[in-house]
């Protein structure tokens, strides 16, 4: 029965999930342990923490990394443009981009935040 991934940190900005199996029961039975790179998806909410974005920042990011437009996400949050266009603003601050395209760059692709 296959466990819960873990991450282990693997250097500066690189994180590896890390899965643990019991092939046997009793002590002393062998065990089967798989490491590999984590996929943007499951780096994305440890990134978000790093970034202190709230759950509203997160839903918004993840609409943005999708590929909609402000109207599309206003209708999907139940929000006004305007203030999807404000937690954009609030998310490219805390991120430390200026545009939708390096948003997702960074916090899907870009592995790198000294505060993991």
């Amino acid at each position: 029965m296959a466990g819960s991934p873990a991450r282990v940190r693997a250097g500066p900005g690189r994180w590896l999930p890390v899965r643990a199996s019991v092939l046997a029961d009793g002590p002393g039975r062998p065990g089967r342990r798989d490491i590999e790179s984590a996929s943007p998806r499951e780096l994305a909410p440890l990134l978000a923490d790093a970034y202190r974005l709230t759950e509203r920042e997160r839903e918004v990011t993840r609409l943005v990394a999708r590929g909609l437009p402000t109207d599309a996400i206003a209708s999907r949050l139940h929000l006004s443009p305007r203030t999807v266009q404000d937690h954009l603003k609030a998310i490219f601050e805390k991120v430390g981009v200026n545009t939708r395209g390096e948003l997702v760059a960074r916090a899907f692709f870009q592995q790198r935040r000294p505060e993991l």
